[in-house]
C-alpha cells in the first residue's frame, strides 16, 4: 500500500514538474531598434497604422488598434495630437502566426504556438525617424495560461508601451 502511495506521490510531483518547466509568457522587455535622442522632449502624439502586413483576422487588427489606442494616453506621458505636432506613432504588424489553438489544448505536448510581431515608429514633425520598437507576443497554451492571440497581441502592446515608458520619460 506504502508503495503505491509513494508512486501516486511520484508520479504527481513529476507532473508538478513538468508544468513548472513548460515555457512561460515572459514580461522581457520589447527590443529597441532605435532609441529616441537623449535631450529630447515630445508631448503630444497621434498614433497611425501602417499599411496591412500579414494577413491576420479582421476581428484581430481591430482589437489590436484598440489596444493601442488604449495604452497611448493612458500612462500620461503624451497627449492626442494632430500628425506634425510633436510626434507621429505608427504601427504595424510584421508578423502573424495564430498558431494551432487545439494542438495549444492538447495536453500531450504538441505545439500549436500562435506568435505575432509588432513594430512601432516614432516620427517627430521634421519626418525623422526618432525610435523604433518591436515586440513579440506569444502564447503557449501553457496550463494556466490564456491561450488566444488576444493574450499574444495584448503582451505584444503592453511590451511596446512599457519600453515607450522608458524610454520616453
Amino acid at each position: 500500500m506504502k508503495g503505491i502511495f509513494r508512486a501516486v506521490l511520484l508520479a504527481a510531483a513529476m507532473a508538478l514538474g513538468a508544468c513548472a518547466s513548460t515555457p512561460q509568457q515572459t514580461q522581457q522587455r520589447a527590443e529597441v531598434l532605435q532609441a529616441p535622442p537623449l535631450r529630447a522632449s515630445y508631448v503630444r502624439i497621434k498614433l497611425i497604422d501602417l499599411p496591412p502586413g500579414p494577413p491576420m483576422p479582421e476581428q484581430m487588427a481591430y482589437f489590436l488598434e484598440m489596444r493601442m489606442r488604449e495604452r497611448l494616453y493612458r500612462d500620461g506621458i503624451f497627449f492626442p495630437g494632430q500628425e506634425g505636432q510633436d510626434l507621429t506613432m505608427r504601427y504595424s504588424v510584421v508578423r502573424y502566426d495564430p498558431g494551432d489553438r487545439s494542438a495549444r489544448e492538447h495536453l500531450l505536448g504538441k505545439d500549436g504556438t500562435g506568435t505575432i510581431v509588432v513594430e512601432a515608429i516614432y516620427i517627430d514633425a521634421g519626418g525623422a525617424t526618432v525610435a523604433r520598437i518591436r515586440s513579440t507576443g506569444v502564447v503557449t497554451g501553457a496550463p494556466g495560461q490564456d491561450d488566444t492571440m488576444h493574450r499574444a497581441v495584448q503582451d505584444a502592446v503592453d511590451r511596446i508601451f512599457d519600453t515607450m515608458l522608458e524610454l520616453f520619460q
